[in-house]
């Protein structure tokens, strides 16, 4: 399938608006040095001597990308029989990862190289 350059456009900008959110990093005024574990100094860029900081205060994500990979690989999804078998196996899957607050999913949809559904 071939995508003229105006629809490619279009997606790229897309998914930038969707994804750029998530990597918003914010910067601290006051940043300091990482002292050495044995006390000696301070931390320095490898072959140089340029001080290693970080802020001085934590600062909390607006967003998070909390997910989890669910694959037929890893035995997520047992073998299942029937449509409804598989329906409850998901949804089993989904209350899980709504009780530890998940908010996204990476499903592996072709397991052997292949599909669920007709090319």
């Amino acid at each position: 399938m071939k995508i003229n350059k105006n629809r490619r456009i279009l997606i790229v900008v897309l998914l930038l608006l969707v994804l750029l959110p998530l990597f918003k990093v914010s910067v601290s005024a006051s940043e300091v040095p990482i002292r050495k574990a044995d006390g000696s100094g301070d931390v320095t860029y490898i072959g140089s001597d340029v001080k290693v900081t970080i802020p001085d205060k934590y600062v909390w994500p607006e967003t998070s990308f909390r997910a989890v990979w669910i694959s037929g690989f890893t035995g997520d999804i047992s073998g299942f029989t029937s449509e409804a078998q598989y329906k409850q196996e998901i949804n089993d899957i989904f209350d899980t990862l709504e009780y530890y607050n998940i908010n996204a999913i990476l499903f592996h949809v072709r397991v052997k190289n292949d599909a669920f559904y007709e090319s």
